[in-house]
């Protein structure tokens, strides 16, 4: 009788958005910070989504990662057919709970040899519908635009169907530079 009830009591303060983060594995990021910032652009057809601690870095991360997308068809002029529709979300987080392996233990450390990173995309461990872009709070300015540019440019061959290339997206972050700045 006690399970019933709170299995009751979770269900409706857990929203469904958040049921299906936690049952992905982003619940012991979730569980060990909060964001004070959160907003949302739509950039062609996709929907990019921030979540930090700061409105100013976060327009700007939203702004970096949207223009991204409206030019990564010019860069990428044989890719014309999206396979996969999903939300991004980016995720502003402090340097050290990105490379926290217990917080983040839902990422591939052995793809990095277990060194520490940056940025990181994720489509596999990332709720249905949605992929996510981790970076570190710790970058500003230019670091942070080849970060974003960097990490969409996978997004992209993510939601394209092609395999992730690291050559390529840092071929792109030459290019979004080249054009914005």
């Amino acid at each position: 009788m006690y399970k019933f009830f709170a299995l009751l009591i979770l269900f409706f303060i857990v929203s469904p958005a958040e049921a299906d983060t936690i049952k992905y594995g982003y619940d012991s990021l979730l569980n060990a910070t909060s964001f004070t910032f959160e907003s949302r652009v739509s950039a062609g057809n996709r929907t990019i989504v921030y979540h930090g601690n700061s409105q100013e870095r976060g327009e700007k991360v939203l702004s970096e990662a949207a223009g991204s997308i409206l030019i990564l068809p010019e860069f990428y002029p044989d890719l014309d057919r999206q396979c996969k529709y999903t939300e991004l979300h980016i995720y502003q987080i402090d340097h050290s709970m990105l490379n926290n392996r217990e917080i983040m233990s839902f990422l591939p450390w052995h793809s990095w040899n277990n060194n520490n990173i940056a940025a990181v995309y994720d489509s596999i461990t990332s709720p249905r519908g949605t992929a996510a872009i981790f970076i570190t709070a710790r970058d500003y300015g230019t670091k942070e635009t080849n970060l974003v540019s960097h990490e969409v440019a996978h997004y992209w061959q993510d939601t394209m169907c092609v395999k992730l290339n690291e050559g390529r997206a840092y071929d792109f972050e030459s290019f979004y530079r080249a054009r914005y700045y």
